[in-house]
Parts: structure tokens; sequence; C-alpha cells
């Protein structure tokens, strides 16, 4: 048997998490029972083998590297052109002439977050926002300042969540932010293997001058898809001194920030942030269980923690889910004829005061056996 005829399409994709996908054709040979895969580094001169596939039907490897099957991410460097080629290989493992050799290149670190800028005129503290990195493997930020523009910026907090745009700086407990005066920051994005972006663009804020801001005035948090917002005269004086907003999204916080606008339209100060939180809907039922009784189905669950929860709504789960039963209690026998071999299935959800409705339980199902009743 001579050498096999070699694969005549092989790709690579790049820009994976040190790690890089590979694809071919399979062979058209029939005494292909393999292949061979190597891989050479920039720094390396020869190519060195890192895979024997074993079937001839496989059309694709990932290259991890290093890296343990119970390793999460592989163990390439980050931002490296690697080349590979693939060999088949007979059943005497002869194995073919090179394919054409392919490169890609792993995923560098994550871009730098863009359009970072600061709110001034807060008291003793700075909100800051940036656009979210797009790469998914971003875990979240981290965040510097400086008291110049030059430097030197030190590391003052690491922000969790790609999707996170937005952070409060208000100093530590030994070391406030101080009054009417300008911050620095650049902000950084890290993956989750601990690669930082390039620095963010240099972004600036003023501290609050010592003049009075408007004071807002504690309220009902947990209002019903509302947050009521109340506040003191400034001394320029206001018959309205309160808001209340409203079509609010349930179980959601908010932030709220005023500021007094005078006769000639001056805009005061913006008070510090106001925290709300609406009402959250009840938490989904749990623990659903079922007997058989001579009547029916019988169906139990745990009561919610809730404490003004109203009713509880019982479906029939079906081509037509449909409400059987509302009712105060835990339980509810849902009475039907017993038929052998048939299936029954139900969820219940939890209604509060304000009837704001829960999600429905797991479904739970039943069948009827063919011999007498039984717990299920």
């Amino acid at each position: 048997i001579g050498k096999p005829e070699p694969v005549t399409a092989f790709n690579a994709t790049g820009n994976g998490l040190r790690q890089i996908s590979l694809s071919w054709e399979r062979a058209t040979d029939p005494n292909v029972v393999g292949y061979t895969l190597y891989r050479k580094g920039i720094h390396s001169e020869e190519y060195q083998k890192i895979a024997e596939i074993e079937n001839p039907d496989q059309q694709n490897y990932v290259d991890r590297g290093t890296a343990k099957s119970y390793e999460r991410y592989g163990k390439l460097e980050d931002n490296t052109r690697y080349w590979y080629i693939l060999r088949t290989k007979n059943k005497v493992d002869v194995e073919s002439v090179d394919s054409s050799p392919i490169a890609a290149q792993t995923k560098g670190a994550p871009a730098p977050p863009e359009g970072l800028r600061g709110i001034s005129n807060q008291p003793r503290m700075v909100s800051l926002y940036w656009q979210e990195v797009t790469d998914p493997h971003t875990k979240g930020y981290i965040l510097f300042r400086a008291s110049g523009e030059n430097g030197p910026f030190e590391e003052i907090g690491y922000i969790d969540g790609r999707d996170t745009k937005q952070t409060i700086d208000s100093g530590s407990f030994q070391q406030p932010l101080k009054d009417n005066t300008t911050y620095f920051y650049k902000i950084q994005a890290v993956n989750v293997v601990d690669v930082l972006s390039s620095p963010s663009s240099i972004a600036s804020a003023t501290t609050k001058p010592v003049p009075q801001a408007v004071q807002t005035v504690p309220s009902r948090q947990e209002l019903v898809k509302t947050a009521h917002l109340q506040w003191q005269p400034n001394a320029e004086g206001d018959d309205r001194l309160e808001y209340t907003d409203t079509g609010l999204a349930d179980g959601t916080s908010y932030w709220y920030t005023i500021r007094a606008v005078d006769r000639d339209n001056l805009e005061g100060l913006f008070s510090p942030p106001v925290h709300k939180t609406t009402k959250p809907r009840p938490a989904q039922p749990e623990e659903l269980r079922t007997k058989l009784t001579e009547e029916g189905v019988m169906l139990q669950w745990t009561p919610n923690l809730e404490q003004d929860i109203a009713h509880y709504t019982v479906y029939s789960v079906g081509f037509l889910t449909k409400a059987i039963q509302e009712t105060k209690k835990t339980h509810y026998l849902y009475k039907t004829e017993l038929t052998p071999g048939k299936e029954h299935r139900f969820q219940i959800e939890a209604v509060d005061k304000d009837g704001l409705i829960s999600e429905r339980s797991k479904i739970i199902t039943i069948q009827v056996p063919e011999t007498a009743p039984t717990e299920s």
C-alpha cells in the first residue's frame, strides 16, 4: 500500500480564546483510517505533532494547546499566529504528503472600552458611564483614577460584568472625594483569562461645589410598577415637592437624580442619586406534588414566603393549557375520572394582592396506572 491521498480542503478559524478551530473535508481515499495534525508557532522552525485522529469520518478539531479536557479555556498564546498541516494515514500508519499549510491567529486582548464619560456636579462622587465591550469573553472592567490628566493613575476598583456600563466613584471611607475637585479616569476591560485591554481614553469630571443641592426625602420602596420621589424645597421655593414615575417593570431597580431650575431657567446641582426598587412578582411556586385518589388527582405545593399572596391559579397543561381553579390553599383536588394510562399535567402560579403574577411552576406529570391508584 502506498501513501494515501492527502486532504484537499483544510481550514482554520482564528480569533478563538487561546484556541483555534480546524476543519477539513473527509478523505476520499478508502484506505484512510485517520489523520495526523501538526502545528508550528512563530518561534518554531519545525512542525510538531499535536493530535492523532483515529476516526476517518472526523472533520474537525479544536487546538487548545496543552489544556486538559476538564479545563474551560485553551492554553495557546494570546494574539499569536499558528500554522498547521494535516496528513491522512492508512491502516499501516503510512502518512500522506502534507496538506497545504494554513494559519490562524488566536484572540488578543479585549478592545478598550469606548465612550468613557464622567458626570460632574455630583456631591463628593463621580458617576461614570461607558459603552460595553462586545467581546463575549470580557468578564469586567478595572477603573483607574488620577488627580491630574498626566497621572499617575491608581487602580481604584474592579467592576464585574461585561454588560455593566456605569459605576459611581465616591472614594473610600478614609479618603472620600473632595468638593469642587476635578478627577481624571481611564478604564480597561479584562477577559476571563485575566488579559487586560489597552486603556480607554481619559475622561474627567468635577465634583459639586459646596452650595446646597436638592435634598431628597426618604419614601416608600417596592411600590407596584411605580417609584415615588420626594424632596425638600430649595431656598427659591417650589410648590411641587414630589413625583411618581409610573409604568415601571416589576422587581427592578431604578436610579434617579433631581435638580432645581429657577425662574431664569438656570439649572441647579444634581441631587445624590436615589435608588428605588419596584415590587417584585411573587416567587415561582415550588415542590409541586401529586397523588391519585378515588375522586381524581390531589395537588399539593409549598406555600410562598410572600405575606400578601391572594390566591394560587391551577393550570391543566396540554394542547390547550387552561386555568382550572383559583384557590387560597396550597392544595387542590382535581376531580376527574381516572382513565387507566391517561396522563395529567399541571402548573401553579401565585398571584399577590396587587395582581402581580409569578412565573408558573415547573410542570408536574402524573399518569394513571393500569392498576389501582398509588402516590407518584
